[in-house]
């Protein structure tokens, strides 16, 4: 392996490593002050629901919290319990560095998934619905 092929594996290692110091930045909104890439976002769908998304730096004291700071939006966004609610990602990449030492470097936590404030209704009982 070449020394710039070595150098390059391990300044990413080191990047992630050092992101790993990074501390739960509590409730935030992902963006807001600074930029920061962790917190939450929301984005409302078509169907009328919401997709909400949590990422929490690998160094969160409690990674629980992600699931916590998710349903609080999921409320927020209802005004109240959300009539339906999935989780289609909860992710924690592990990136093995050194088969021989077997060090791992831990990534995010991100957890993602849609929300309804009504139950949705599907698109034919709709149209039918609609017609006269």
């Amino acid at each position: 392996m070449s020394i710039a092929v070595r150098s390059a594996a391990l300044l990413a290692v080191v990047s992630l490593s050092a992101s790993g110091c990074a501390t739960d930045p509590g409730y935030v909104r992902m963006g807001g002050e600074g930029g920061s890439p962790y917190g939450y976002s929301d984005l409302e769908n078509a169907d009328g629901g919401h997709t909400v998304r949590v990422v929490l730096p690998s160094g969160s004291v409690n990674p629980q919290n992600a699931y916590a700071y998710w349903n609080r939006r999921a409320e927020e966004l209802c005004g109240g319990p959300p009539a339906r609610k999935t989780i289609y990602t909860a992710d924690r990449a592990i990136i093995f560095v050194d088969a021989r030492s077997a060090q791992a470097v831990r990534g995010d936590y991100v957890l993602e998934g849609y929300v309804w404030c009504a139950v949705p209704t599907a698109p034919a009982q709709a149209a039918a619905a609609a017609t006269p």
